[in-house]
């Protein structure tokens, strides 16, 4: 099961065990707090071990990773972590339009525990 904590600084961080399949749902908002309407738009999840370090991960829509979900008017992006991460990284999840600048609705720490 993936937890999600929300911290100070706006930050979503997650943790599950080693082994779980981790799907989890982010809304991309406006300024006004109304969803974004994805209707164009693909997503992107990079992972990597710490910030600004070499990228483990790079997850889009290709073969699952991270999609717009539908309807596209709800805002919402799915992400499905591997199962091979483990320990703990970070994570950045952006919405990129056909044109026009990426833009990140989700970011924080990853921890994944090691099996008992």
């Amino acid at each position: 099961m993936v937890t999600a904590e929300l911290s100070e600084d706006g930050q979503v961080n997650l943790r599950w065990s080693s082994g779980e399949a981790a799907r989890v749902g982010f809304v991309g908002k406006d300024a006004t707090e109304t969803a974004v309407d994805l209707t164009g738009y693909t997503a992107r999840c990079v992972i990597r071990r710490c910030v600004d370090g070499e990228v483990l991960f790079e997850l889009d829509g290709t073969g699952g990773g991270a999609v717009v979900d539908t309807p596209e008017t709800s805002g919402r992006v799915v992400v499905e972590y591997p199962l091979t991460l483990c320990g703990i990284c970070v994570y950045g999840v952006t919405i990129v339009p056909a044109t026009g600048s990426p833009t990140e609705i989700a970011r924080g720490s990853i921890s994944v525990n090691p099996p008992i």
